[in-house]
């Protein structure tokens, strides 16, 4: 039986495992409930703990991380997914430079599977690799301006899609 130790302002301190409760502050937790150090506890109710607001400074951070994260997590390009990393961009970026005759990647997708890509192709996919990288830091850009405007800016939505049809 799990047991939350409440202290004198209602806020869970800790939480125990143990049979019986040994102190008066000591509250039984109901089996089907969660419940966190820094919740409160008030007539025989555990309620969560408030998740508090970033900081502007963590929500510019936390864009920064995010444009990577998007920028390397690749896209989906007609229905293949694709890497957009440095070095897949590189890939991409050498096999763009050769002459049109001789353009061709080979993607492996595991077990024997690949895909081949054309000249034409290989132009395509190279240019929704470059669009979407640079649609991803306009985005983290404007997240940016709107932060100092407004610390307020809600940083989780506008970022664009990573599907190509």
């Amino acid at each position: 039986m799990n047991h939350a130790i409440i202290n004198a302002q209602g806020v869970v301190e800790n939480i125990t495992v143990s049979k019986i409760a040994i102190e008066d502050n000591w509250f039984e937790i109901p089996k089907n409930q969660i419940v966190n150090i820094g919740d409160s506890f008030s007539g025989g109710i555990f309620t969560a703990a408030p998740i508090p607001a970033l900081t502007a400074q963590e929500k510019i951070d936390r864009v920064i991380d995010l444009m990577k994260e998007k920028q390397d997590g690749g896209i989906v390009f007609y229905g293949l997914p694709v890497a957009t990393d440095n070095s897949a961009k590189g890939d991409l970026a050498g096999a763009k430079l050769k002459p049109k005759t001789k353009r061709k990647i080979v993607t492996r997708q595991g077990k024997g599977a690949k895909s081949e890509f054309s000249s034409v192709q290989v132009d395509a996919l190279f240019d929704a690799v470059e669009n979407y990288r640079q649609a991803v830091m306009d985005r983290a850009y404007d997240l940016l301006e709107a932060i100092e405007a407004d610390p307020g800016t809600d940083i989780d939505t506008g970022w664009p899609s990573n599907e190509f049809t």
